[in-house]
This record gives structure tokens, C-alpha cells and sequence, in this order.
């Protein structure tokens, strides 16, 4: 080797020649993957953001159960107006307490707001309407129009065919204008739910398409049940301010008011709710055959469909109430007779549950259902709508205003999910049916009583008269829930509300602050 590395005269020994080449490859190679390194690093910083958002938005992440979105760098939930940095996990809904009890200032001069970022446009400060890009001190809070610290959280038990849609609908448009979480849950897989409201606010906000800029949470059913596992801890994560559980019973209810919560739900005349549910399932809802299954698509097996449900021990609301429901809170356990589809059960599932030993009787039934009905914060009436409303605003939200569709409900110039024609079928063609299902369903008919009663009292307690009103004189009308026409409900309320999503605010958006 002395002798390779020995000098030659006017060349370099070949090996010492080879090394160096090496060494200068390794260099030129260091070099470039240095190089990469750094313009890699500059990349992910530009390009990540919307990366993740387009990677987040094409499904759900972290618990599988919960939607949530990626947007200008940071992680908000649904409808949010916070924005959350994105190494943080979930969002911890104590974090939105201080930034959202803010009060309004009477006589701000908005001009002397020389540091507020010129993304907050001034004519929103202040305007009623909750906007995140005010939510800060130099654009002065958005001078209270984010202020919850007087507005109670609510959860919303969500009785099938009670009008439910268009209550939530007024609660949601609520909750949302004045900066809160919206939630709804979903006893069901349902990755196309909608939020069931168009927030006209919402592009505004920077969340895109009104029909889903809320919280969606759903669970599987499972031999006909459905359990809210993990649903109050997920409720309580995502700082719900409203949540609507959609179809679930009283054992969830209970679980959220131990928590603070106001538990408000609407009843309805049972033996209305009960033909307005055949008439849904066999004619409205999607895949619909003009029948319930097991029985034939004609006046013959509407009538062998009622004579059944003379076995049916405690119909929808009487049910829920009880906590005996097939779709109920994740801790709870109910027995068979608990799973009764009033709607859908055929004689023979009838006759099994009702040969069960521990079966729950309708007068115990009734009993639970009362002592959960005097539980609630608030009662409605499905027939006496508008009304119901008023007494909604009145018991919680009258400190604040209302947005303009909002008060277009409660005041019932905007009728939601009425339906216009009559039913198909209907219990009055066959009275002497019609008889002896009623008399099978005293104790459904003996609650709702008790619910006319309390919805009563506290129509004399806020001075709410008893003069006739729009959704009194449609009080049998159709108030058609969204069950599981998730694609259907959304193409109607885009429809319906296409004109509110270009009308920008504060035009589009009225805000009456009146008391």
C-alpha cells in the first residue's frame, strides 16, 4: 500500500485519486439531502394546513363518533367560533367559558376600535350575531353578542313524530347566532346527517355549507338497540351549549340535567302521533313501500295493522319517558319488552314481549313517565306549536333578541315541516277501531293530559293568553320529524332557505332586540 500511495511524478496515485472522488460524491450528497430536508421543512410549514383540511374533511377523526374539521390551522368543532391550535387533541368545551362571557358595552364607539383586524368587519360588532373573527379584545368582544353567560344549556328529548324537527330547528338557529355549540345525536350510522337547519352565518364564519356547521354524533344499533355509549362524555368534550338527542329516552336525558343541563322535550295527542307515524313510515320515509312490513298496502292491512297495535303495552312518548326504549343511555340495561317498536312490531314480536315475566305494565309505565315528565325544565304541546315556542322564549331566552327566522317561528309567520295534505290512512275510517285502540292507550292519553296541564300552568305563570293562534288552527297538521331522510331533509331546507345563504349579513340576518 506504501507503494500505491508513493508519488509519481505529475499525477496523483489512482487509489488517492478514487478516495478523493469519493469524497467529494459524499459531499455533493450531503448537500443535496440537506437541501431536501429544508425544503421539505419550508413545505410542510405552507402546505400542511390545507392538507389537513382536506385529508380531515374526507371523514371522521379521533373518536370515530364525532365529526370534526380542520380549518386555518386549527381544529374547530362544527360550528365553533373559537379556533383551537391544532396539537390539541379535542376540544375541552371549558375552555370557550371565559371567551364567552363577555356583556355587551351601551354605548361602544366602534371607531375608536383603531387595533380590531380589518377581518372583523365593525358593522357585525355588536349586531346580535356571534362572529370569531370579533372575538377578541381589540374588536371589543364582538361587544356581547358571544355572551352565553346567561343562556342556560339545553338537551333536547326528541319524541318521534311530535314536531320535533321544527322545534329543533328554532333551537338550533338560536344556539347558533349566539356563538353556541349545536349538537345533535343520532341513534343511528348516519354519515350523511345533516344538521337540520341552514345557518345563513355560516360562510360568514368560515365553515362553509349551512346544512353542516354542527356537531354529529351517532351510535349503531345492534339487534334493534341502539346504547349512547360514551355520550354524555362527548357531549360534556365538545362543550354542547344545545344538543338535540334525537329519539333517545329519558335515561340519557337524566344523565346530561345531573349535569347542569335544561331538559326540554314537546308531547303530543298519542292517537295523532300514532297514525301520523304510519303514515311516515309507509309514505314519507326513504325507501317507503305505501305499507309497514308484514302488512299489505291496503285499507285491509292499515286496519290489521291497528287491531295489533291494541297489543302494544305503552306507545312513543310514554316509552321514552319511562326509560323503557330501545335506544337509551349506554349505562342503562332494559329487558325485551323494553324493545318494542310500537310502529313496527307484528303480532308475533308483540305476543314474545309481551310473554315476558318481568315485563314492565302500563301502569307502572305511567307512573315513570310521570315522575319524568315533572322532571323537565320545559313541556310543549305539538298542537298548540306556536304557543309552545313563545313559552320556550319566554322561560330562557328573553334577556337576549332572536334572529329574524328564529322569531319567524315563534311568532308563526314561517311554518317548518308542515305537511299540507292529509293522511292516506286514518284512524276516523274505521271508528269503532279507532274506539278500542284508544281505550288500549288510556294510560299514553293520561300522560299527555298531565302534560296539557303543566304546559298550562306555566302559560297563566308568564302571562302567555289563550287567543287563537296559527299553529292552533293547524293543530292536527302534519309536523313532520326527519327520521332518517337525512338526504331528503337536506335538499328541502337548501331549497327552502337557498335565498337566506347569499343574503350576507347584517341585511340578510335581522336581529330584533326587543324584550
Amino acid at each position: 500500500s506504501t507503494a500505491l500511495l508513493a508519488p509519481q511524478e505529475g499525477t496523483a496515485p489512482l487509489a488517492l485519486l478514487g478516495l478523493r472522488q469519493d469524497r467529494r460524491k459524499n459531499q455533493y450528497r450531503l448537500k443535496t439531502v440537506t437541501a431536501m430536508v429544508s425544503l421539505t421543512i419550508v413545505l410542510s410549514w405552507i402546505l400542511l394546513p390545507s392538507l389537513a383540511a382536506a385529508v380531515w374533511r374526507s371523514g371522521k377523526v379521533g373518536n370515530s363518533r364525532q365529526q370534526v374539521f380542520i380549518q386555518e390551522n386549527s381544529l374547530i368543532e362544527g360550528y365553533h367560533r373559537v379556533t383551537v391550535p391544532v396539537e390539541n387533541d379535542v376540544w375541552n368545551g371549558d375552555q370557550s367559558e371565559s371567551l364567552y362571557s363577555h356583556p355587551r358595552v351601551e354605548g361602544l364607539v366602534k371607531r375608536e376600535l383603531t387595533n380590531c383586524d380589518a377581518s372583523c368587519d365593525k358593522w357585525w360588532i355588536g349586531d346580535g350575531t356571534c362572529d370569531k373573527k370579533c372575538l377578541n379584545e381589540e374588536c371589543a368582544w364582538d361587544n356581547g353578542d358571544c355572551n352565553l353567560s346567561e343562556i342556560p344549556k339545553i338537551a333536547y328529548l326528541h319524541i318521534r313524530k311530535t314536531g320535533g324537527t321544527s322545534l329543533h330547528k328554532y333551537l338550533s338557529l338560536l344556539y347558533a347566532s349566539y356563538g353556541g355549540q349545536v349538537c345533535r345525536v343520532f341513534s343511528w350510522e348516519c354519515d350523511g346527517c345533516s344538521c337540520g337547519y341552514w345557518d345563513p352565518n355560516a360562510k360568514r364564519n368560515g365553515f362553509g355549507t349551512g346544512m353542516h356547521s354542527c356537531n354529529i354524533f351517532s351510535r349503531p344499533q345492534t339487534n334493534s338497540e341502539a346504547k349512547c355509549d360514551d355520550c354524555v362524555e362527548d357531549i360534556l368534550r365538545t362543550g354542547c351549549h344545545y344538543v338535540e338527542l334525537h329519539h333517545w329516552d329519558m335515561t340519557l336525558a337524566r344523565q346530561l340535567k345531573q349535569r347542569g343541563y335544561k331538559i326540554v322535550t314537546m308531547l303530543r295527542h298519542p292517537v295523532h302521533s300514532l297514525e301520523s307515524s304510519y303514515n311516515y313510515e309507509a309514505f314519507t320515509r326513504s325507501g317507503q313501500m305505501g305499507r309497514i312490513p308484514g302488512y299489505e298496502a291496503d285499507q285491509k292491512g292499515f286496519e290489521n295493522w291497528m287491531k295489533d297495535r291494541q297489543m302494544v303495552e305503552g306507545f312513543d312518548a310514554l316509552r321514552m319517558l319511562a326509560g323503557c326504549w330501545y335506544e337509551h343511555d349506554g349505562n342503562s340495561t332494559v329487558s325485551k319488552d323494553c324493545l318494542v317498536n310500537p310502529t313496527y312490531y307484528k303480532r308475533d314480536q308483540l305476543e314474545r314481549a309481551n310473554s315476558v315475566p318481568t315485563k314492565l305494565s302500563r301502569e307502572d309505565m305511567y307512573l315513570k313517565a310521570k315522575v319524568a315528565l315533572e322532571e323537565m325544565d320545559f313541556v310543549g304541546l305539538t298542537e298548540d306549536f306556536q304557543r309552545s315556542v313563545e313559552l320556550l322564549h319566554r322561560t330562557f331566552f328573553s334577556s337576549r333578541g332572536e334572529c329574524a327566522v328564529c322569531k319567524q317561528i315563534r311568532e308563526g309567520t314561517k311554518m317548518e315541516n308542515v305537511q299540507s295534505v292529509g293522511h292516506q290512512f286514518a284512524f276516523k275510517s274505521v271508528s269503532a277501531l279507532q274506539d278500542d285502540l284508544e281505550d288500549s292507550m288510556k294510560h299514553d292519553i293520561s300522560l299527555y293530559e298531565e302534560a296539557q296541564a303543566i304546559f298550562a300552568n306555566a302559560l297563566e305563570a308568564y302571562g302567555i293568553t289563550n287567543e287563537t293562534t296559527i299553529s292552533s288552527k293547524v293543530a292536527v297538521a302534519e309536523m313532520l320529524s326527519d327520521e332518517a331522510t337525512q338526504d331528503e331533509d337536506e335538499n328541502r331546507l337548501s331549497a327552502d332557505h337557498s335565498n337566506e345563504e347569499t343574503l350576507d349579513m347584517p341585511e340578510g340576518w335581522a336581529w330584533d332586540q326587543e324584550r
